[in-house]
């Protein structure tokens, strides 16, 4: 996967951001990645899992110019979502749930660490209703954490999360193009597993009892 990816960025993206939003050009993840970091990352989930997620969001509690980031959830972290209803004015889909599993290790001290169940929950404007964010943790709504994130002081009516397949991006998920070369790899260990057991065995002393 490495080396396609490598194959795959022998040369630099071209990428054509607006004014507004250079910035992103050098951070624009949530980890301070820049976008050709991004793509990378991007490109080998394509290749391994078929599948990512990317969401839009923007920091809370900060005053003045606030830029946008992305945050990424890998295939495995987007545990459910909801794209059946259909818009009248687009004739299409629309995304109305997704929920994202953030289960992971939360320092509790200077040396202590715990799990925390954690899922975030993407629900979709409707007539009136605005799009909003839940936050659960062990399974319980924590509602100081729940949202109703706005770009330019203004609410949206969408969610602003794309699901990026192996060929496409839509909600269903694809499969891995890695997937045959993954199977045929496991059928070679398989098959010289057995071989080496059977060498074993053969070289082992076997007890024979005669009358």
């Amino acid at each position: 996967a490495r080396a396609l990816v490598g194959l795959m960025h022998t040369k630099p993206p071209s990428i054509e951001l607006p004014k507004a939003l250079e910035d992103m050009r050098t951070s624009a993840t949530n980890l301070g990645e820049s976008l050709e970091v991004l793509l990378r990352r991007i490109n080998e989930e394509q290749l391994v899992t078929g599948r990512i997620g990317l969401l839009l969001d923007v920091p809370t509690g900060e005053s003045g110019t606030v830029r946008p980031y992305i945050a990424t959830y890998g295939a495995t972290a987007i545990t459910n979502w909801d794209d059946s209803d259909t818009d009248p004015e687009l004739s299409r889909n629309k995304l109305n749930m997704v929920v994202l599993d953030e289960t992971g290790p939360v320092r509790v001290s200077d040396f202590d660490w715990e799990n925390l169940e954690r899922h975030r929950v993407l629900k979709s404007g409707d007539k009136d209703k605005s799009y909003r964010v839940d936050v659960y943790e062990n399974g319980k709504l924590v509602s100081d954490k729940a949202v109703e994130p706005e770009i330019s002081g203004k609410n949206l009516d969408f969610i602003p999360f794309t699901f990026i397949n192996s060929a496409d991006i839509v909600a269903a998920p694809d499969k891995p193009p890695l997937l045959g070369l993954s199977a045929l790899s496991l059928g070679i260990y398989r098959g010289e597993a057995d071989y080496r057991q059977t060498l074993f065995l053969q070289s082992q002393d076997t007890l024979v009892v005669i009358g």
